[in-house]
Parts: structure tokens; C-alpha cells; sequence
């Protein structure tokens, strides 16, 4: 079945096909050649493209009759980090995970929303957090401003 998917949806590739028996589930890994064999052109793969192999696989398993994945859950696209964040991070000089520990300590410790609020405010930020508005922002202590969505987790967002 992995050379079947191999063949159709790869012809003018190399493709290493890798096939795990020992696991409880049987399954391929592709290794593609990104450049074709006959005429020399990269292969580019969008996220339509990884769908449709996606596709072609599950028909080629409910032909030899085995049952497909469930369709997979969207997932949360998370911020990433940007490299001078990460190098403040690393020196131990960020604001912004002073701000996340400090609103880790507090979520450990308030029972509801308002007791969260207190807590920020006793350690020097402000949150603005109503139900008008889509996120919660925050004041650290010397004014930088950050609003929860910018915090890398969704745990952070209201």
C-alpha cells in the first residue's frame, strides 16, 4: 500500500518507502527525492497537496479494506517566539516571562476571575479584562503593555 501511494501520487520522484511492523499499527513513512529524476524540477508541497495525499491514502486503505483516521482537529495556531524575544528569555531579562510567571503564580492561587485581578494588581500589573472586549491585556509594572494572545499559550487567553 506504501508503494501503491508511492507510484500515484510521487511518479517522477524517488521515494524511500519505510513500513513500521512493529507497533501495533501497521504504517509508511515517505521519503521523497524533492527533485525529479526526469526532468530536474523541485517538488512543492503545499498544505492542499499534503491533504490530497492525505486523501489518496484513505482511499487506497478502505480499498484493501481497512479502516481511516478520523479527519484530523484544527489545531490552534500558536505565536511563535521571535529571536530577540528568545535571547532576552535566555539571559533571564524578558518582561514578558516575568509577566507569564507571575500570571502562572496567580492563576495557581485565585478561586475566580476578580481574585485573579486582585492578586496581578498586588504584584504591580494591570488587567484589563471585560466582557467587551476579545482579549485581556496587561500593564507590567514599568508599562509595557501585552495583550493574552501574545503570551504563546492558549492557556493564557481568557
Amino acid at each position: 500500500m506504501g508503494l501503491e501511494l508511492a507510484q500515484r501520487e510521487f511518479p517522477n520522484f524517488e521515494v524511500l518507502v519505510a513500513t513500521h511492523v512493529d507497533t501495533e499499527h501497521l504504517h509508511n513513512h515517505l521519503v521523497v527525492n524533492s527533485v525529479s529524476f526526469q526532468d530536474g524540477k523541485k517538488l512543492h508541497q503545499s498544505a492542499a497537496d499534503l491533504q490530497a495525499h492525505r486523501m489518496a491514502n484513505d482511499k487506497i486503505c478502505v480499498a484493501h479494506g481497512l479502516e481511516i483516521l478520523p479527519p484530523p482537529q484544527k489545531q490552534v495556531k500558536q505565536k511563535r517566539m521571535g529571536t530577540r524575544e528568545y535571547r532576552s528569555a535566555a539571559k533571564g531579562e524578558s518582561w514578558k516571562f516575568r509577566l507569564i510567571n507571575t500570571i502562572d503564580q496567580c492563576m495557581r492561587c485565585a478561586a475566580s476571575k476578580e481574585e485573579f485581578i486582585s492578586l496581578m494588581e498586588s504584584e504591580g500589573y494591570q488587567v484589563r479584562w471585560t466582557d467587551s472586549r476579545k482579549n485581556i491585556t496587561y500593564t507590567t509594572p514599568k508599562g509595557m503593555k501585552c495583550r493574552d494572545d501574545r503570551l504563546h499559550e492558549e492557556k493564557y487567553t481568557k
